[in-house]
Formats: structure tokens, C-alpha cells, sequence
């Protein structure tokens, strides 16, 4: 298995999307401190967001619950890269700008929740778990399987 994303890569990418590299390149100067200093409380609230859609998450795990990144560069835990580095950025830079740039932090948010839905919608149902009564068979509905009547 490929190495997941760090909660510096997902700054790094909000950084990006932001516009707020500096000239030289960098993502976590002086000017993003205070960024940097909200991203972990941030992060978690967007890893229990995102942790039900991940290709990585153990369906067959007793423990479904998802685990906080202890240090900056600790991988995300049971995190896909295309939630951490293609969805979680847009919910990151959404929360950074709230309070500073309210448009920008719209977009990002409206963002975030269209890559995550389009995700949620590429999860796998659990088939069996989905019970007929429209069919005929096993009690369900008499002459149910004609399409019309």
C-alpha cells in the first residue's frame, strides 16, 4: 500500500489553492502561522467527515472509527489520497478564509462538498444489505415482478 497523505500535505495543498504560496515557493512561512496553528482542529473535523468514503477504510473492522494525526507529518490514517489531497484541501481552505474572505471560503466549501458527494456517490452499497419487496418471491408484493400491469 502507497504511503497516505501528512496534514502538511493537505496545508500545503489549501496553502495552494489559496493562493497564498510565497515567492519563493513555500507554503508555511510567517504569514501562514496562524493558518498552520488552526489546521489540526480543523483537520479532524474533516478526517470524520471524510473517513466513511475512504477506499482504505475497513469495511470488515469490529472498530469503524477513524483516528486524530498525532504529529504534522503523521499519515492520515485510513485516508485515501484523493480525499486527502483532492477533496480535504477545499474543506481546509474553506475553513481558514471564514472569517477573512468570506467568497473565497463559499467556493471552497461549495467545492468540497460537490468532490465529496461525487465520492460518496462512487461508494460501494452493500448489496446484500438491500431487501426486495417489490418482487413476488419471499412475500413481497403479488405479481410484483411485472414492470406494469
Amino acid at each position: 500500500m502507497a504511503a497516505t497523505a501528512t496534514m502538511s500535505d493537505v496545508f500545503d495543498t489549501a496553502i495552494a489553492v489559496m493562493d497564498e504560496i510565497n515567492d519563493s515557493g513555500q507554503t508555511q512561512t510567517a504569514d501562514t502561522d496562524e493558518y498552520k496553528r488552526r489546521t489540526p482542529g480543523i483537520m479532524n473535523i474533516l478526517i470524520a467527515e471524510c473517513y466513511p468514503f475512504s477506499d482504505l477504510k475497513d469495511p470488515d473492522a469490529a472498530d469503524s472509527s477513524w483516528r486524530a494525526p498525532e504529529e504534522w507529518d503523521d499519515n492520515l490514517w485510513r485516508i485515501d489520497n484523493t480525499l486527502a489531497l483532492g477533496i480535504m484541501p477545499y474543506g481546509l481552505a474553506a475553513n481558514l478564509l471564514i472569517d477573512e474572505n468570506p467568497a473565497a471560503a463559499s467556493y471552497f466549501q461549495q467545492r468540497y462538498e460537490d468532490l465529496l458527494n461525487k465520492k460518496k456517490s462512487r461508494a460501494k452499497a452493500d448489496i446484500g444489505s438491500i431487501e426486495d419487496v417489490y418482487s413476488g418471491a419471499n412475500g413481497g408484493i403479488e405479481y410484483g415482478w411485472f414492470s406494469k400491469w
